[in-house]
């Protein structure tokens, strides 16, 4: 697989607008073998998209590109399936990059808690019922951003963080959403009903 941003190798310069020589002559220059390769295919990758190829981008990147969200794939990040019968939230810490496109990634701070919340049984039950997840099979949910983008994650104090943190350290998922029940201060009725749903 090869990913080829939009001046490439040049993609970071902000100031290149359009098909840049300087960036063709550099990928050319840093990844001869790549660029000689796809040499062979000029002719065919140049005719994709007559309107923007050569004029928007380079003849060899790729037509369509997420550049502004690439970088993150570089950092520890929580990965997901995007159709799942469980939560299966997980933390990647170590870099790795995924080929699947209904996988899905968050970034940014706290994300072992992040984690802990997201795989709570409140939280299947919360995307399930009310934020449009449901409704594939009898136990499937979709997990699709935008249906739990609502969903009210409680800022915890140090100390609730560092409790939790350890419990998923232990491997103790019994009292990791034992403990989200308590931060959302549901009663016993509530966390009984949630589990058996």
């Amino acid at each position: 697989m090869i990913y080829i941003p939009w001046h490439f190798p040049l993609q970071s310069d902000k100031s290149i607008q359009g098909a840049s020589k300087k960036a063709e002559q550099e990928f050319q220059m840093q990844y001869p073998a790549v660029y000689n390769h796809l040499l062979q295919y000029k002719k065919e990758l140049s005719l994709r998209n007559k309107a923007e190829t050569g004029i928007r981008y380079e003849w060899y990147a790729m037509q369509r590109w997420g550049a502004n969200y690439s970088e993150d794939f570089n950092k520890p990040k929580i990965v997901f399936q995007e159709i799942v019968q469980e939560s299966q939230f997980m933390l990647d810490e170590n870099i790795h990059f995924l080929c699947n496109d209904t996988c899905r990634i968050i970034t940014g701070n706290h994300l072992k808690y992040l984690m802990a919340i997201m795989n709570s049984s409140l939280f299947f039950f919360a995307v399930k019922r009310f934020y449009g997840g449901g409704g594939l099979g009898e136990n499937g949910v979709r997990m699709k951003h935008t249906f739990f983008i609502n969903f009210p994650c409680i800022k915890p104090t140090e100390y609730q963080e560092s409790k939790i943190l350890k419990y998923i350290d232990m491997k103790n998922f019994n009292s990791i959403n034992n403990e989200i029940f308590n931060l959302y201060n549901l009663t016993n009725e509530e966390k009984e009903f949630i589990e058996t749903q």
